[in-house]
């Protein structure tokens, strides 16, 4: 089968940076699943499990015990962890998003996800960002590496800056500085905003699936 992202669809402008325009694009996408707004935690609580001197990773299986035994990483090792926008944000519409490909990926080609889940809610950490953080402290993580969603900040690709996007991310990483980690910034996650698809030729996105 062949799917049409702008079947019954006119396009508007590329030069038009309007609410209108945002709508269209969030249109092709089509229904978006949201949740209660919150703000970011004001006293976050850590729940990371704390590992004490000697004793195994709780997520590392007990059949690995004997080879772990003494095992230790060079002196020089630099270890973290890595996540995607897309991946860990939610918060897909909120505070002048603009949609990327995979928002209309996962809504509107079937199985495109293994599991049909969607980008809309997700853990919401766009939202609980400094609880994320406190519990990353309580691991003992030194590097974080998060992706900055292109689309949030650029909602139509290029063209106005969404203030409320920066404004964010700054914040972001404000507080990762805050709690002793170091940031690793991903600027491009494959999130690549709709609306340069549809500048770029691709205004009628065909995706072939099978039935």
């Amino acid at each position: 089968m062949s799917f049409n992202a702008s079947a019954g669809t006119t396009e508007l402008p590329n030069t038009d940076y309007s609410n209108e325009r945002l709508g269209f694009l969030w249109n092709q996408v089509g229904p978006v699943a949201t949740h209660s707004k919150v703000t970011a935690t004001v006293e976050p609580t850590p729940e990371a499990t704390l590992v004490g001197p000697g004793d195994l990773h709780p997520l590392v299986a007990s059949t690995f015990s004997s080879e772990l035994t003494g095992a230790k990483l060079p002196p020089n090792f630099a270890w973290g962890l890595s996540a995607s926008a897309y991946q860990l944000e939610g918060a897909a519409k909120d505070e002048g998003r603009g949609p990327s490909i995979w928002d209309l990926l996962s809504h509107r080609v079937p199985n495109q996800v293994a599991d049909n889940s969607t980008g809309d809610v997700l853990g919401m950490h766009y939202y609980l960002y400094k609880q994320d953080f406190a519990r990353l402290k309580a691991m003992g993580t030194p590097y974080y590496s998060p992706s900055i969603s292109w689309p949030r900040i650029f909602p139509f690709g290029h063209g106005p800056v969404n203030q409320a996007g920066v404004k964010h991310y700054d914040d972001v990483i404000a507080e990762m500085v805050k709690n002793g980690i170091k940031p690793a910034i991903s600027l491009f996650h494959w999130d690549t905003p709709l609306a340069l698809f549809n500048e770029y030729g691709v205004s009628t996105l065909r995706v072939k699936t099978t039935e």
